[in-house]
């Protein structure tokens, strides 16, 4: 059986990328870190972690176990929150730019609604600002978009990133475009000088 303050451990490498982060952020030795990533590693009979002699990385098992360890730790968070005998009281603030508000907030909202102690407050943010102000404590949640592709989908040092989904870019155009054709490769940048309907000035996704 596998146990779960390795896999704990195994998330938050995952998370971190090297032993020695790992062991800064758990308070333990570097060498206890990898020591216990070994017996885990045993346990499953596959190696998780490729080794060097200056650093270590996942293997795409490690990668496999790291997401089935995500999981399982939320359920057990989960379970002992649905156990736990004080019933939650407060607010819960949200911030969420217009789309993602109206995608995710009715659904939130219901959620909320078995917990009576509990209110819930929703605000627009203006891109950019959510992750500032979940740091400054602010808002306790918030819902941003990332057209950049740098934001991690967990870790993140004070923060805890979870990826809700991705959200595809499509391309219309009209019948005999060159883009219509499958077979054929996109190149958007040697086509920018074509006229485009796009989001306006000053939004992310343009």
């Amino acid at each position: 059986m596998l146990d779960v303050r390795r896999l704990r451990l195994l998330r938050e490498f995952a998370d971190r990328g090297s032993i020695a982060a790992t062991a800064k952020a758990l308070g333990y030795t570097p060498s206890a870190v990898s020591q216990q990533l070994a017996v885990l590693e045993r346990e499953v009979g596959t190696t998780l972690l490729d080794r060097t002699a200056r650093s270590a990385e996942l293997t795409d098992a490690g990668r496999r176990l790291s997401d089935h360890a995500d999981r399982i730790l939320r359920m057990i968070e989960f379970a002992e929150a649905d156990l736990s005998e004080a019933e939650p009281t407060g607010q819960i603030v949200l911030t969420a730019f217009p789309t993602a508000a109206v995608a995710f907030a009715p659904a939130l909202a219901h959620s909320l609604r078995h917990h009576e102690g509990l209110t819930f407050q929703l605000r627009q943010t203006r891109p950019g600002d959510g992750l500032r102000q979940v740091r400054s404590g602010e808002v306790d949640l918030a819902l941003v978009d990332d057209w950049t592709g740098r934001l991690p989908t967990r870790g993140g040092g004070s923060l805890r990133f979870s990826l809700l989904l991705h959200d595809p870019l499509v391309l219309v155009v009209p019948p005999g475009h060159w883009a219509a054709d499958p077979d054929r490769e996109i190149d958007l940048w040697r086509r920018r000088d074509e006229p485009w309907l796009a989001a306006p000035a000053g939004e992310p996704s343009r």
